[in-house]
């Protein structure tokens, strides 16, 4: 019971990491094309 107890826990923490690491990937994707935007604007006046 306890190693399943454990395994549930290890399942739990990877599953938070990843869902972390997709938050983060979302950020960054989102802030390139801000910038990507914004240096557009920014060049053609």
């Amino acid at each position: 019971m306890i190693i399943k107890s454990k395994l549930w826990v290890i399942q739990k923490n990877i599953e938070e990491d990843e869902k972390s690491a997709q938050k983060k990937e979302e950020q960054e994707k989102e802030i390139n094309e801000s910038s990507l935007k914004f240096n557009g604007i920014q060049n053609s006046n």
